[in-house]
C-alpha cells in the first residue's frame, strides 16, 4: 500500500504587496469573462473561472513567485478562479483528494476554513494546503473577492 505524502500548511501574510493585488484583482473583475461556479441545491455559490496553465503567463509567474517566496517547490497543473462579488457567495467545504493548493487571495477579507482551523485571508495573503476538507463561509461583507487556487503535484 503506498502512503501519500502529507502537506503541512502553510500561511503567507501579504505574500503579494498590496499594489500588485489590487492590480490583479482589477484585472479580473474586468477582463475575465466568469462563469456560474459549483452548483449547491439553493442555487450557484460563486462565479469561477479555469485557466490551464500557459494561457495567462503573468499569472503562471506570481504563483511560481509566491511559491519559491514560501520556500516550496511544486508544479503547478491548473488555475481555478472564484469570484465572491460580496459576503453572500461562498464555497461550500469540500475537499480535492490527493491534491495540493496553494489558495493566493485578493481584495476584501474573507475566512478560509482549512480542517479546524480558520484563516483569515487578507488582500495578497496566500495559503498552501493537501487535501484537507476546505471551504469558504458567507459573511457580512458588501465588498468582493477573488482567490486564485492552484492545484499542483
Amino acid at each position: 500500500m503506498s502512503q501519500q505524502k502529507r502537506c503541512k500548511t502553510t500561511f503567507k501574510k501579504s505574500a503579494l504587496s498590496e499594489n500588485v493585488a489590487n492590480i490583479f484583482y482589477k484585472f479580473f473583475v474586468t477582463k475575465i469573462k466568469w462563469d456560474e461556479g459549483i452548483r449547491s441545491k439553493n442555487g450557484f455559490t460563486r462565479l469561477a473561472k479555469m485557466l490551464p496553465v500557459g494561457v495567462f503567463p503573468e499569472l503562471d509567474n506570481l504563483c511560481y513567485n509566491v511559491l519559491n517566496n514560501m520556500g516550496l517547490n511544486y508544479t503547478i497543473l491548473g488555475i481555478y478562479l472564484n469570484y465572491y462579488k460580496d459576503g453572500e457567495m461562498y464555497t461550500p467545504n469540500h475537499s480535492h483528494k490527493g491534491t495540493k493548493q496553494l489558495v493566493i487571495s485578493l481584495g476584501a477579507m474573507r475566512e478560509l476554513t482549512v480542517g479546524k482551523k480558520t484563516f483569515e485571508m487578507e488582500n495578497g495573503d496566500a495559503i498552501v494546503f493537501g487535501s484537507s476538507i476546505h471551504g469558504v463561509p458567507k459573511s457580512k461583507t458588501k465588498e468582493g473577492r477573488i482567490s486564485i487556487a492552484t492545484f499542483m503535484i
